[in-house]
C-alpha cells in the first residue's frame, strides 16, 4: 500500500494532472495509442528520470507496453496495417522488459512486429547496463538479439565488444614473414668498426613464408578508434550480415544544429511538409530493402 500511495501521489502535481489525467472528454484528452497508431501521429513522452525516480521508469514501461500492445492488434481494425510504424526507447536499460516464463516482454514482442510494419529503436549506453537491469548476460543478449541491426559507437565495454564480435565471427586473412640472414667463412672482428665483424665468402639468404590466420572483425583497438559521431553498423539483409564503419550524422544538417531545430523543422508548417515527406521516404526505403 505504501508503495502504491507514493507512487500515486505524483499525479497529484500538475504536470502530471495535466498530462495523464485529463478528463476523457477534455480537448487534450489522449485517445489511446490504437487511435494514435491508425492516425499517424507523433506521441513523446519525456520524464526527468534524476528528479521523479522510477516513477518515470514505470510510466515509460507502461506506455510502452500499451504502445506495442495496439501495434499487435493493429491488424483487427480498420485503418489496417499500410502504414509504417516507428517506436524510438531512448535510455532502453530503464525500462526493458526480458519476458520469458510465459510473460509478454520486448523479445516477444520483437519477433512479430515487423509483421505489423514497425521499426523499434533501441538506445541504451552498454550492455553491462543492460545486464543489470534484465538480471544477467544470457538474458541481455536475448533481448539485443531480437533486433536485426546493431549501431555501435565508441566505448569501452569489452563485453559489448566480444558480442558484437561474436556476430560478425572470424575471417581467415593471409600474412606474410620475411626472414633475412647472412653468413660467411672465417669470421673475425672487423679492424675499423669494433663492433663489426668481417668474414670470408659472405652469403646473404632472404626467405618469404605466408599462413593464413583467423582474427576478429571487431575489436577493442576498432572502437577505440572511432571519431565523433563514426559508427560501426552490423546490419541483416539478405546476404547475411554486412559490417559497415560509417559516419553517422546526417550530411543534410548543418555542423552545429542542436537537436531542437530539427524538432522545430517538423512542427514547423511552412518547411516540416517537405522535411517530413523525405524522412518518411527514407523509411519505406530503408522497409522496402
Amino acid at each position: 500500500v505504501n508503495t502504491a500511495t507514493n507512487f500515486l501521489r505524483k499525479f497529484e502535481g500538475a504536470a502530471y494532472r495535466k498530462t495523464f489525467c485529463a478528463p476523457s472528454d477534455g480537448p487534450k484528452a489522449f485517445q489511446g495509442f490504437a487511435s494514435l497508431v491508425d492516425a499517424g501521429g507523433i506521441f513523446v513522452l519525456d520524464i526527468r528520470a534524476v528528479e521523479d525516480g522510477q516513477v518515470s521508469a514505470a510510466l515509460c514501461c507502461l506506455a510502452k507496453l500499451f504502445c506495442q500492445a495496439a501495434i499487435l492488434t493493429r491488424d483487427r481494425r480498420p485503418a489496417g496495417i499500410e502504414r509504417v510504424v516507428v517506436n524510438v526507447l531512448d535510455e532502453y536499460q530503464q525500462y526493458v522488459t526480458p519476458g520469458g516464463q510465459g510473460s509478454q516482454g520486448d523479445p516477444e514482442y520483437l519477433e512479430t512486429s515487423r509483421s505489423f510494419r514497425a521499426i523499434d529503436v533501441a538506445a541504451t549506453q552498454q550492455l553491462s547496463a543492460l545486464q543489470d537491469t534484465v538480471g544477467g548476460r544470457d538474458a541481455a543478449q536475448r533481448v539485443i538479439g531480437s533486433f536485426n541491426s546493431l549501431v555501435l559507437y565508441r566505448h569501452n565495454d569489452h563485453a559489448l565488444t566480444q558480442y558484437a564480435s561474436h556476430l560478425v565471427g572470424r575471417r581467415e586473412r593471409l600474412e606474410r614473414s620475411y626472414n633475412v640472414s647472412e653468413g660467411g667463412q672465417d669470421a673475425e672482428r672487423h679492424n675499423v668498426l669494433g663492433d663489426g665483424v668481417k668474414a670470408d665468402k659472405q652469403s646473404v639468404t632472404r626467405s618469404v613464408s605466408e599462413r593464413i590466420v583467423e582474427k576478429d572483425l571487431i575489436t577493442d583497438d576498432l572502437f577505440a578508434s572511432l571519431q565523433t559521431f563514426e559508427a560501426v553498423g552490423i546490419f541483416s539483409g539478405e546476404a547475411g550480415r554486412e559490417l559497415v564503419r560509417f559516419c553517422s550524422k546526417p550530411q543534410w544538417l548543418p555542423a552545429r544544429t542542436p537537436q531542437h531545430e530539427v524538432l522545430r523543422k517538423l512542427e514547423d508548417d511552412g518547411s516540416g511538409g517537405g522535411f517530413a515527406s523525405a524522412a518518411l521516404a527514407a523509411l519505406r526505403r530503408t522497409w522496402g530493402r
